[in-house]
């Protein structure tokens, strides 16, 4: 009988504090193998939130930390079905037969794994980073990862009792893949025996831990044991393996595997911002979360855990719960923090129960600025780690989802243009209105234009942040859910790539293909990706960005106007900056069929009732004298 006493289920944000609202009927964004081939980027040190076990005083202990890049441990060996398996390190070319060691950069030097960066150094085999006889990997020249295996030194367990098999590791099949699975023999490896059965898939680490008593005893000498990981014949992301123990279970062990800040989302349940401008933490609260696993035989009696911000006086704990051995639980803190002026807060995060059992200590750290909101890592001071390229095979937008906790006024979309960018690369902001649905196909969650930016050449801007400006500016109100993007449209020349740092969780990023270019898609289907792309939300009102060419800039300057509320119930304002006579106001449904037309005459603000109409999206435009007109969308609840 197999025997899988724990394996720590996929990092999710839900409990009593939050619940998770986010439709994931939407597709996962296909890979694009262009975003391999972008130049070197800036290597940014990343902030190491799990220290590695010590390897002191266990039977087998193995936590890669005193190995050369990429080679393994002398004691293990590796295999691949993959006979010309090179991988880019260090700015160079380098070939491996099937796992090799490195870190989050090294898995992520393919372009898609590149979250892995809870630990140091790990093993790992990665079909994303896989250069078949040193070529960039892309779904024609895929590698031949299925069977990967790696195998552990020959045990001799004559005297021992109680023996356990605990590993960490990291099973992502976001983009296909076959299975992991742990395989066990007790001849020399002459037979073997699958000991795991399918390994769970997830985008976070997670700790397993397996009784070795059925395959072995006291008097077994030659046991094996291996990992085995398949790419399933697609070109799939990997599998990592750290922190390999075999010893008796401890009476008490407990683990905090993961350490979190989140703000509650109407729309995610719970969601974590690293930036937020100080207008939109003042209006919320931080909730404190950590994932624990009870890693000893004993129950853990009332565990807790503890959020700590020290400078700001702040403390506060989780209830407690009866954790059995082996078992985990996601526990949210009881009290709420509320940021109240810009800066950097770190709490200090710990799990303990009432006898004593206690982890090590985690940092997490927010920032709150004074006009900047971000879903990527980089910080006010950090650069992109990556790129993703945007228009390199059809148009596209791209960008992340805020939730809007009090009313504000957007200036600018602010984003990172990675220096592959092409230097005549035409851009724009876009707002859309995220409305949800329940999660079904016939109701799905609707991204639904609101506003739009002049075009920017943003090729000439791509040695820094830049703002791309909203003329007027758009006033958006508490409740609101927006997806911030940047566009660029496909003519065969001119690239845009977007600097990312960091990833996000389902739906959080969001991209569109306009031209229907993803494999199995239509144009203007929405997906999802979990890299996170430098753009961000800038409410300051100081803000200045590039001018858009003068015919742009002439045609913005001339029909310019804000509608609000929006979405509403048809009754809403419209806001015009530039009042002038015989200005035609004409509004019309999905169909193109107009429902109204008025003329307005030199009006600031204008009041508009479609009450009577049936919900939806409806398109309202205002063309001046010369012609000119200016779009926006209007969601009609």
């Amino acid at each position: 009988m197999k025997k899988i006493y724990s394996i720590v289920a996929s990092f999710i944000i839900v409990g009593f504090s939050f619940a998770q609202n986010v439709n994931t009927n939407v597709k996962m964004a296909n890979k694009k193998s262009i975003d391999n081939n972008l130049p070197k980027v800036i290597k940014i040190a990343m902030e190491q939130r799990s220290a590695a076990v010590d390897c002191s005083d266990e039977f087998y202990c193995e936590n890669f930390e005193n190995v050369t890049v990429p080679s393994l441990p002398d004691s293990m060996s590796t295999s691949s079905s993959e006979q010309n398996y090179f991988i880019p390190l260090g700015g160079s070319t380098v070939q491996v037969s099937g796992f090799f060691t490195g870190n989050s950069q090294d898995a992520g030097a393919g372009g898609y794994w590149t979250y892995l960066d809870d630990h140091t150094t790990f093993a790992m085999t990665n079909d994303d980073s896989c250069l078949p006889g040193g070529t960039a990997p892309n779904e024609n020249n895929n590698c031949d990862l299925s069977f990967e295996v790696l195998e552990l030194p020959e045990f001799d367990f004559t005297g021992q009792s109680n023996m356990w098999l605990l590993f960490e590791f990291y099973h992502d099949k976001n983009w296909g893949g076959g299975d992991a699975s742990v395989e066990i023999s007790v001849d020399s490896g002459t037979s073997w025996e699958d000991m795991s059965g399918p390994l769970p898939e997830t985008q976070a680490w997670q700790a397993a831990a397996f009784d070795l008593s059925e395959y072995v005893d006291s008097t077994s000498s030659n046991v094996k044991i291996r990992f085995i990981w398949s790419d399933g014949g697609s070109w799939a992301s990997g599998f990592a393996v750290d922190d390999i123990v075999i010893n008796p279970l401890p009476e008490f062990a407990l683990k905090l595997n993961q350490a979190l800040h989140l703000l509650p989302s109407t729309y995610f349940g719970g969601t974590s911002y690293p930036t937020v401008p100080k207008s939109q933490a003042e209006a919320t609260a931080y909730n404190f979360a950590g994932y624990i696993q009870n890693m000893g035989l004993n129950t853990l009696d009332s565990a807790r855990v503890y959020a700590t911000i020290t400078n700001e006086g702040f403390s506060t704990q989780s209830d407690g719960v009866n954790t059995i051995s082996l078992d985990q639980d996601t526990l949210y803190c009881n009290d709420f923090f509320t940021a109240t002026s810009a800066g950097i807060y770190t709490a200090e995060m710990y799990a303990a129960d009432e006898n004593g059992t206690q982890t090590e200590t985690s940092s997490v750290s927010f920032e709150v600025t004074e006009y900047e909101y971000a879903r990527d890592d980089a910080g006010m001071s950090g650069d992109y780690t990556g790129g993703s390229y945007v228009n390199n095979e059809g148009s596209e937008q791209r960008g992340n989802v805020f939730d809007i906790y009090a009313d504000a006024t957007i200036y600018a979309i602010k984003v990172r243009a990675h220096p592959a960018t092409s230097p005549n690369c035409m851009v724009k902001g876009i707002l859309n209105t995220v409305i949800p649905g329940d999660g079904t196909e016939a109701n799905p969650t609707t991204y639904a234009f609101y506003t739009e930016t002049p075009e920017i050449n943003i090729g000439e801007y791509t040695d820094g942040w830049t703002n791309i400006m909203f003329d007027p500016p758009v006033q958006v109100f508490a409740g609101d859910v927006i997806l911030a993007t940047i566009s660029a449209a496909y003519n065969g020349v001119d690239t845009l790539v977007i600097g990312t740092s960091g990833n996000t969780d389902v739906a959080e990023t969001m991209l569109q293909d306009i031209d229907g270019t993803q494999p199995n898609g239509n144009p203007g289907d929405w997906y999802y990706t979990t890299t996170a792309p430098m753009v961000r939300l800038n409410f300051d009102p100081n803000a200045t960005g590039p001018a858009p060419p003068a015919s742009i800039a002439e045609k913005g300057n001339q029909v310019k106007f804000n509608i609000y509320p929006n979405p509403n119930n048809g009754v809403f304002n419209l806001e015009i900056s530039n009042a002038a006579e015989n200005q035609l106001l004409e509004i019309s449904n999905v169909l193109g069929q107009i429902v109204y037309t008025m003329y307005i005459e030199n009006n600031i603000s204008y009041k508009v009732n479609l009450s009577e109409l049936k919900t939806g999206i409806y398109t309202v435009s205002l063309t001046n004298s010369d012609g000119i007109s200016n779009i926006n969308k209007i969601i009609i609840k």
